[in-house]
């Protein structure tokens, strides 16, 4: 049995010192200098960005504020009547932009 376990030890060493190791494509050196440089979402004028989104937003006038107030009194809950009395406003139903 000893004669066995000692040829399968052997056996094993051989198998082990065949697998060849490839060399590193980069030395340690040159892999810390590799990094990745993330410019996404970089914004390089954040007052203009703020200026040009307060333009885009839209505000509501005194006339439209109390359209809503009486559909909403009318039709509690109900924001498809309501959102029906206010133009030139987005309205999302679902997931999906009507005007």
């Amino acid at each position: 049995m000893s004669v066995r376990v000692f040829d399968v030890e052997e056996v094993e060493k051989k198998r082990y010192s065949l697998a060849v190791i490839p060399p590193m494509m980069l030395d340690s050196s040159h892999r810390r200098s590799l990094r990745y440089h993330n410019e996404n979402g970089l914004v390089l004028d954040p007052q203009s960005e703020n200026k040009d989104a307060m333009l885009r937003v839209q505000y509501w006038s005194p006339a439209e504020i109390e359209t809503f107030k009486e559909r909403y009194l009318a039709h509690p809950k109900n924001f498809g009547h309501v959102a029906n009395a206010l133009e030139n406003k987005v309205r999302v139903f679902g997931g999906v932009d009507s005007v």
